[in-house]
């Protein structure tokens, strides 16, 4: 009944990424997750960095599933039960480790709030997208 944390920026550094990638994003889109597992898989996507989940990352920015009270590392160190801990959190996280760019997310603030931080990083998506279909064109 115990779980067993695993540090997977570690675990992944010189192996094949592909299937762990894979793998995770299986658990998350096969149904639903409670928010502490899916914040650990989202922080393991962006730990693994494969640009495949840049638009499963963007999608959960908007999840605004509280973390569960517990004795486990977030985003912030260990738990603290003054603070709030989103889902979203952790894919804002994720997403700036896979990135590289601040789309100014404020942590343990609601999707709500960070409105104009999701429509920026969904914004670069689609100008990313743009950029890359224009390389393609002969």
């Amino acid at each position: 009944k115990r779980s067993v944390g695993i540090e997977l920026g570690r675990l992944v550094r010189g192996l094949q990424t592909q299937k762990l990638v894979e793998e995770l994003l299986r658990h998350l889109e096969r149904g639903y997750l409670p928010p502490l597992k899916t914040a650990r898989y989202l922080h393991a996507l962006g730990e693994v960095g494969d640009e495949r989940v840049t638009p499963f990352l963007l999608s959960k920015l908007s999840d605004g599933r509280r973390l569960p009270p517990g004795n486990y590392v977030t985003w912030n160190g260990l738990y603290d039960p003054a603070q709030q801990y989103y889902v979203s959190d952790e894919a804002a996280l994720a997403l700036a480790k896979l990135t590289g760019k601040d789309f100014k997310y404020e942590l343990g603030r609601s999707p709500i709030v960070n409105q104009r931080a999701i429509n920026s990083a969904r914004e670069w998506w689609r100008n990313e997208q743009i950029k890359k279909q224009e390389r393609q064109r002969p």
